[in-house]
């Protein structure tokens, strides 16, 4: 535990002297940061009696050491805690692997030169640098994201396997033969029989037609117009019957037989069932074997070519389903990943890096191509396997292929498109399902039988027109065509099949998917350059901004409606002026009077950055603090390009952030706010795409690479996907992102949010390392640590609502705005002889028991009447009320102990009053003070009075810090009072509730007491 003395140097340079100068007189005190003009250097508790001639001599000789100002501030019990962690943590190996490292980096100090000297800068050779990156980037992903793979490729093809099993069904086939016996019908068969009276055929039917088949009734006739009278007269009888037969002649002896068949024309089979089983039944009794048989069978005529050609359009009709179904899942997996990749910023995340749209869209249309010819491929291989011929015969093999080649590419620009207008991947991939799937399959049905009816044939020939702006529909609806030829030569009345590529089948869709193909990717292009470049329309309409109505120049302080956010500091406005004048190409970076407008409604505006300007020059880091809202995110979007200013300029590089986005890009390295990064690709590969989006050769990146791993340590993740990264492990992975390739510029957005104490300062040491070390980047930090800031920043602003309040470097804000140190002192406990020395005299005997009435008139007869109205349950007392409630009495060395440490920190105030003037105590936990000091003169003399009077003052150990630049920030962002304003005779809960009344504000302090002489 111990001091930090921070000295603000008048400029930079060598910190030699200063050193020398400190050690002379607290030989044990080290350098613990040497940034910019700021230097840093950690003095131990037990040298403070030499305070007192250092701060003295170092305000003597301030102008020959080159000081402008210096403070002190304690040691934190987080940075005690962190290096007793790391001393018990850390073994000899460890130490020696983190010297070893520190030497590797020194090391690559000339091989990162190397780089940027070899660094592409642009055109072609960039272009493709940054498309293989992107292309890279998405098989990676691709390996690890199974759904994906199931949902693209694998499920598409099995539907089109499963459903060529099912188009095997035969549509129209020709009838098998059939062979004619009485099993045809239901058996018995009831028949009549009839011939002359001179003929007997009783003998040669029971013997020519079994009863287990038949039943046969004769009809006597002298005539076959008889025996027709007759089987007329029995229709209600058996009007379901097949036939019967009548013999005019039956010679057994000449074998001599003549007979007719009348048959029911309703049994197609009837007339040859019948003259079979009659010259049956003749065979069997003319040669007396009753196994004798005519076998009869009946076969179809063969299937003309017309209706076999509509069997092949039936399985063409099924093969239209199919590849509609298949194919309507491809787009809805397209969607996911373009959607998920701009909702977690990583998209921007790489076109801030300097990724043109035209590669990253361009790469995700090659990948996302390659899967689905995949896919087609397979189709078109299986349609042909399957003998689906009506999509592949003659030219129409052709046309299925062009059909699925531009099905993918007009696909491809129709998700891109719809993708802006997604935020939920989800959501996203079922809603482009249903579209596809409604779309395809079921409005190309519906339109196909709309053409089908001639009362709807019109309109069935109209609409194809405006649904072919779907590619699912143009595809399914080509496909259709093909399978149908002949049906609309038949319907269409031209009676030959027309070839594929005719304007009647397939040739709109074909020439609709080229056309959209085309107007989509312009559309995906044309929304790009709105979100993103803003010189494409921006600019036009922030000159119109600048002009008045009748098109005159206006100065640009007239276009900013409403006011400054509140009284600006003098600092403020010297930056503004500077920055007014300023060359950009002197700065890395430099803000003129930045405006953001949020247009909320008719009339209605947000102004969230209010006339901000700034410079950075290289090697510096600027902190930028604020609270929620205040408009740091809004800044830092300005700077990378994601939004546009509404009036005035900032530059980066020398280039304008509003015209010239493109040639900034290379030069930012960005850590968002929210980590950018895709679960399924590792630390490596998120490095080594980032390092290929710089520039960095191939030969240099696995240096980079591996310099970052190690000065993230991150070593053992490197092949782990960031998914499972902790919170810890992602940040430090942005951060390298942000840092990969030594970008001259990096914005770093909360680079430390939701760390451990352990690894925040890790980060810290990382971070400073850019400006301290290299000196070759500069830095815009935002971030809710204060501590942070103060580790990390040259420079730093504080912000509220949408402006600057202040500006500086950590100590000046401090020296300016600190009001005054915190004295924190803690007493020396009274001893048990003084506390039986104070009981004999007020005569009451060692431990004793008393109650509350005793132990007031004990404090009473102390001589402190006011001390008494302590004893309460939120006073200095509460101890003894506490104990007092619970066991009805107190011992009496408790109270005498509380009476001496009142008499003591009594002893104190007044000393600290009479020697400083107005004070505060702001916190006292029995015999630890915290007091506010107003105004100190000479830091040295301070250091020097209290030493003088410690042990007068039974002080055991003491500390003076300045005011931090928490309690800075929160003056600003809250305008609590000042603590000039407080009085001096307030005490506990009175200064409290006026607080509350006055500023209708919380105390940050839990508990008051003033003493007054």
């Amino acid at each position: 535990v111990g001091y930090t003395l921070t000295v603000v140097r008048r400029k930079p340079e060598s910190s030699a002297q200063l050193e020398a100068f400190v050690k002379r007189y607290v030989p044990a005190a080290k350098i613990v940061s040497d940034v910019s003009v700021e230097l840093g250097v950690q003095l131990p508790m037990d040298a403070s009696p030499q305070f007192a001639a250092l701060f003295e001599e170092l305000d003597r000789q301030k102008d020959s050491l080159n000081v402008a100002s210096y403070g002190v501030s304690v040691t934190t019990l987080e940075e005690v805690f962190l290096r007793i962690a790391a001393g018990e943590s850390m073994d000899k190996h460890q130490i020696q692997d983190m010297k070893k490292s520190l030497q590797e980096q020194r090391s690559l100090v000339a091989a990162d030169e190397d780089a940027i000297q070899d660094r592409v800068k642009g055109g072609a050779a960039l272009f493709f640098m940054h498309l293989w990156a992107m292309i890279l980037k998405r098989i990676w992903y691709i390996k690890r994201d199974i759904a994906g793979i199931l949902c693209e490729i694998l499920i598409p093809i099995l539907v089109v396997v499963v459903g060529f099993i099912l188009m095997g069904l035969t549509f129209v086939s020709s009838s098998p033969r059939l062979t004619l016996d009485p099993t045809m019908y239901d058996l018995p068969i009831r028949a009549y029989y009839g011939a002359p009276a001179s003929v007997d055929l009783s003998g040669f039917v029971q013997n020519a037609f079994p009863t287990s088949q038949y039943t046969m009734e004769g009809l006597p006739s002298e005539s076959l117009l008889d025996f027709d009278q007759a089987l007329f007269q029995r229709r209600s009888v058996t009007p379901h019957r097949i036939g019967s037969f009548y013999f005019k002649a039956f010679d057994q002896t000449s074998k001599q037989y003549n007979y007719s068949v009348l048959v029911n024309t309703s049994y197609p089979e009837a007339a040859p069932f019948f003259y079979n089983a009659v010259n049956n039944a003749i065979l069997k009794n003319a040669t007396g074997n009753q196994a004798a048989k005519i076998r009869t069978t009946a076969a179809p005529m063969p299937l003309t070519a017309t209706i076999s050609q509509f069997s092949s359009t039936g399985k063409g009709f099924v093969a239209v389903f199919v590849f509609g179904i298949s194919m309507a899942l491809i787009p809805g997996s397209l969607i996911t990943f373009i959607v998920r990749e701009r909702e977690l910023n990583v998209k921007h995340q790489q076109i801030v890096s300097g990724v043109s749209i035209a590669a990253y869209w361009l790469a995700n249309f090659i990948v996302d191509m390659a899967k689905h010819l995949i896919v087609a491929l397979v189709a078109i291989g299986l349609a042909k396997a399957f003998g689906a011929d009506s999509i592949t015969e003659d030219d129409c093999f052709s046309m299925l292929f062009v059909l699925f080649f531009f099905y993918g590419t007009a696909t491809a620009g129709f998700v891109y498109v719809l993708s802006f207008f997604f935020r939920d991947p989800g959501t996203a991939q079922t809603a482009v399902f249903l579209l596809s799937l409604i779309g395809g399959v079921i409005v190309t049905i519906v339109v196909f039988v709309l053409r089908l009816v001639s009362s709807t044939r019109s309109i069935g020939k109209v609409l194809p027109f405006f649904f072919r702006f779907l590619p699912n529909y143009s595809f399914c609806n080509g496909l259709m065509s093909m399978s149908n030829r002949l049906i609309f030569a038949l319907i269409d009345r031209y009676f030959v099949k027309k070839p594929a590529w005719s304007s009647e089948i397939a040739l709109w869709d074909f020439l609709y998917l080229l056309l959209t193909t085309i107007l989509y990717f312009g559309l995906v292009f044309f929304m790009e350059y709105i979100r993103v470049t803003p010189e494409t329309f921006s600019l036009s309409c922030f000159k119109r901004r600048q002009q008045g109505e009748g098109g005159e120049q206006v100065p640009l302080s007239d276009i900013q409606v409403g006011n400054r956010p509140g009284p600006t500091d003098d600092d403020v406005e010297a930056e503004r002026r500077a920055c007014q004048t300023a060359n950009p190409k002197d700065h890395s970076v430099l803000v003129n009077e930045l405006r953001k407008e949020y247009v909320l409604g008719v009339g209605r505006t947000k102004v969230a950055v209010q006339s901000v300007s700034f410079s950075i020059k290289k090697g510096e880091c600027f902190a930028l603090l604020g609270v929620n809202g205040a408009g740091k995110t809004t800044t830092f979007r300005i700077l990378s390009g994601e939004y546009n200013q509404t009036s005035g300029t900032a530059h980066i590089s020398g280039f304008n952030t509003l015209t010239d986005m493109r040639e900034i890009r290379p030069y930012i390295g960005y850590c968002p706010q929210f980590d950018a990064l895709l679960d399924n690709l590792t630390s490596r590969e998120h490095l080594s795409l980032y390092a290929a989006i710089k520039g960095i050769p191939s030969k240099y990146r696995e240096k980079f690479i591996q310099s970052k791993l190690k000065e993230l340590d991150l070593v053992k993740f490197e092949h782990v996907p960031a998914g499972t990264y902790s919170g810890g492990n992602k940040r430090k992975l942005s951060v390298g992102i942000a840092m990969i390739g030594n970008p001259p510029i990096i914005l770093l957005d909360e680079p430390s949010s939701g760390m451990d104490p352990g690894a925040r300062r890790f980060m810290w040491n990382v971070i400073a390392s850019i400006t301290t070390q290299k000196k070759e980047s500069s830095i815009i930090l935002t971030t809710h640590s204060m501590d942070e800031a103060e580790a990390l920043s040259t420079k730093m602003a504080i912000m509220v609502n949408g402006g600057f309040r202040c500006m500086g470097s950590v100590q000046h804000i401090k020296n300016k705005f600190g009001k005054g140190y915190e004295l924190e002192i803690k007493l020396s406990p009274p001893a048990e002889n003084e506390c039986a020395s104070l009981l004999a005299q007020l005569g009451v005997s060692p431990g004793a028991a008393l109650d509350m009435a005793a132990v007031v008139n004990l404090v009473q007869r102390a001589n402190n009447p006011q001390l008494a109205r302590q004893i309460s349950a939120d006073g200095s007392g509460s101890a003894i009320y506490t104990e007092i409630i619970q066991n009805r009495t107190a011992k009496a060395e408790v109270v005498a102990d509380f009476i001496l440490i009142a008499e003591r920190s009594k002893a104190v105030f007044n000393f600290l009053k009479n020697e400083f003037g107005n004070i505060l105590l702001i916190e006292q936990i029995t015999t630890f003070f915290r007091f506010k000091i107003e105004e100190i003169g000479s830091l040295g003399k301070t250091f020097g009075v209290i030493e003088a009077n410690k042990e007068k003052l039974n002080i055991q150990q003491y500390s003076l810090k300045q005011t931090s630049i928490e309690q800075i920030f929160n003056m600003f962002a809250t305008n609590t009072v000042s603590y000039t304003h407080l009085r001096a005779h307030e005490t506990g809960r009175n200064l409290v509730c006026r607080l509350l009344l006055e500023k209708k504000k919380k105390s940050r302090y839990t508990h008051c007491l003033l003493y007054t002489s």
